[in-house]
């Protein structure tokens, strides 16, 4: 009766309490948002599976604000509606977005709103432009009606003290976000960076918003004007009026295919011998063909990073540590290879093992220039490799071959995901290539498991060099691993930060023959490929073609000229203004007024 009688009484004691009664409601907020995203993305099944302490941070954050918005208006009625209305708005932003582009709002999508309200009319439709306006207009009239019944009857100490407490649970919240975010997984909520829905399922909708604005703060160029970006153009290309600003290719135009294998290295490099040579394929060609390394953004992950540099030219360097073009920074269309190359005639396509919600592809691939993108893990009947985790390396082969049999030259970019980690299935435990010295239990495991993998990757890549090799026509393929594999067993090889993020390349083509080595960062390989292509760049790429000249690598926390490796500090003038020229470039396009669009050699 005690019990029963307290709860009848609750009512009554959330009326006299204001601040109790914000709380509880900032709960029931946030669980029946998480439900309703959790419900609505992943089943009805899965609208509970939000954890206790997810629920916990999430309400934290959302009271913190609330509290400090109550203080602001002295008006309770109020603060609930503009907190319910603001949330209700997140969830079906989050909803609408993971629909079309299948991934979650990010803090960089505010920025671009009134280019969203610009094509909104084309996924809304008529009813839902009409519904938005009858909400906004309700929300401004209910607004105005709570403004005018007055102020609730808080004492002045009590709202500063409130204000206060509000304050400090905003910025430890805030702080631990962060924290949690640049130190690793501090709150126990999961690490994902790769797919943003599932870092919604992990952590809430609140708590990774937040944990995506360490992003947001991006060095900006010593100067940014027009007149700077014109002047860093004219350094070093012709002034537009030049006829010669607008390049003509006339060479035969060649085929080209990007062939970015996941965890790529010779396994000769783990310092351990082996019963067998996984990769005689690959070390045959490196050996006729032109071929190195390079240099990956990242070591021992981010592969989306790899890519974003193979792509666009562009550098990770100028961009905050950890950080994801793909997924903070790029919502617009982008200069890049694939634009460049659809200018010329080509035909672009990509080919991706990975799901279309990783790294934001579903989004990021079309800002790209890509006219088509297979998901291959997404059509039925598509053969599965080992781990049964990922397309086979046959299917992608098969889906490549295909694709290349359209009119036209052909653009493709492939990117297999068979060899991916981790490396603790049980599918190649009968087979004769192994280590041919013991070593710890789980790293023979795991070892054994990686050169049986990339064996098949080795010969599915020989299966398609062997078909276009017979084929009339040109072609490119431009083979390279993303980044080291992140395996438990790092010998003492992998003793240097060039080790850690070098791995093969290799320039196959059936019409040139061997060129001197080449040792470049991942934003360099396109330019390297267009020389081989005889043709002239456009766009970012044709001032990144003479920077490459300058720079072999330059990459976060490295950079080499001429074979020569400097500091920051150590930079002679000449390289110091390649490097701020590089950082103005990239700034412009990716984050400001894009002014170098109309100064650099256009498309036809």
């Amino acid at each position: 009766m005690p019990l029963m009688k307290s709860v009848s009484n609750l009512p009554g004691k959330l009326a006299t309490h204001p601040w109790l009664m914000l709380l509880c409601v900032m709960l029931l907020i946030e669980l029946a948002a998480e439900m309703v995203f959790r419900g609505a993305c992943n089943g009805l099944l899965m609208a509970w599976s939000i954890s206790p302490l997810a629920l916990l941070c999430n309400t934290w954050l959302l009271a913190a604000g609330s509290v400090l918005l109550y203080v602001a208006t002295n008006r309770l009625a109020l603060t609930l509606l503009l907190v319910c209305s603001s949330y209700l708005c997140m969830v079906v932003g989050n909803l609408l977005k993971t629909g079309y582009m299948h991934a979650t709002v990010q803090p960089m999508d505010f920025v671009y709103l009134p280019e969203f309200f610009q094509i909104s009319g084309s996924f809304l439709g008529v009813f839902g432009i009409a519904a938005l306006i009858v909400g906004l207009l309700a929300l401004l009239g209910g607004s105005i009606l709570l403004w005018n019944r007055g102020r609730c009857a808080q004492r002045a100490a009590t709202r500063v003290k409130a204000a206060a407490i509000g304050a400090l649970a905003m910025l430890v919240g805030v702080g631990m976000v962060v924290g949690a975010g640049s130190h690793g997984d501090i709150l126990g909520l999961g690490t994902n960076t790769w797919d943003s829905i599932r870092a919604v399922n992990d952590r809430g909708l609140l708590l990774e918003l937040f944990s995506e604005c360490r992003f947001l703060r991006v060095t900006p160029p010593a100067r940014y004007t027009q007149a700077d970006v014109a002047d860093c153009v004219q350094r070093y290309l012709p002034a537009p009026t030049d006829p010669r600003s607008t390049p003509v290719n006339h060479a035969e135009q060649v085929n080209l295919i990007f062939y970015l294998v996941e965890s790529l290295i010779d396994p000769r490099e783990f310092g351990v011998k082996l019963t067998g040579d996984p990769i005689p394929y690959v070390r045959a060609v490196a050996a006729k063909h032109t071929s190195g390394y390079v240099v990956s953004p990242e070591a021992f992950g981010g592969s989306a990073n790899s890519e974003f540099e193979l792509l666009t030219g562009m550098s990770l360097r100028f961009l905050p540590l950890r950080s994801c073009p793909y997924k903070q920074y790029i919502k617009r269309d982008l200069s890049s290879l694939p634009w460049m190359l659809k200018a010329e005639g080509y035909r672009t396509a990509a080919i991706l093992a990975d799901p279309r919600r990783f790294y934001n592809r579903g989004q990021v691939m079309g800002h790209l220039g890509f006219e088509k993108t297979q998901w291959l893990g997404e059509v039925p009947g598509t053969p599965i490799d080992a781990s049964g985790r990922w397309p086979a390396d046959a299917a992608i082969v098969d889906a490549i071959i295909a694709t290349s049999q359209g009119p036209g030259p052909f653009f493709i970019f492939a990117f297999p995901g068979s060899t991916h980690s981790p490396w603790d299935y049980d599918a190649y435990r009968d087979s004769e290539l192994d280590a041919a010295e013991p070593l710890p239990s789980a790293s023979q495991h795991e070892l054994k498991t990686y050169i049986n993998a990339i064996r098949e990757t080795d010969r599915q890549l020989g299966r398609l060099l062997e078909y276009f090799r017979h084929l009339p026509g040109k072609t490119l393929i431009v083979i390279s691993g993303d980044h080291v594999p992140p395996t438990v067993y790092h010998s003492a090889a992998f003793d240097t930060l060039f080790k850690q993020r070098r791995t093969p390349l290799i320039f196959w083509s059936n019409y040139l023959p061997k060129q001197p080595d080449v040792v470049c960062s991942y934003n360099f390989v396109a330019a390297h490929a267009l020389a081989m292509m005889s043709l002239k760049p456009r766009g970012f790429l044709a001032l990144n073609a003479r920077w490459s000249t300058a720079l072999g690598v330059l990459s976060p926390g490295m950079l080499t000229s001429e074979g020569h490796r400097y500091d920051e500090e150590d930079l002679h003038n000449d390289l110091r203004q390649v490097v701020n020229d590089y950082q103005l470039i990239q700034w412009d396009l990716l984050f400001g007024h894009q002014y170098a669009e109309s100064l650099l050699p256009s498309t036809p």
